[in-house]
């Protein structure tokens, strides 16, 4: 089970305003995490290419 439902779920059971926005928070970063992980992986970065000249 992923994470992010879990901070979801948490966040219906949390009554405190302020720990509502951390678990959102939370949530939020951990889902931001989870794009640019899988972003980097996809599309990993290529080497570039020098330009050797000869005088």
């Amino acid at each position: 089970m992923n994470i992010s439902p879990v901070l979801g779920f948490a966040k219906l059971l949390v009554k405190s305003r302020k720990t509502k926005l951390l678990l959102i928070g939370a949530q939020l970063g951990y889902v931001g995490y989870k794009y640019l992980k899988n972003r980097k992986q996809k599309y990993p970065k290529s080497k570039s290419k020098t330009i050797e000249t000869t005088n």
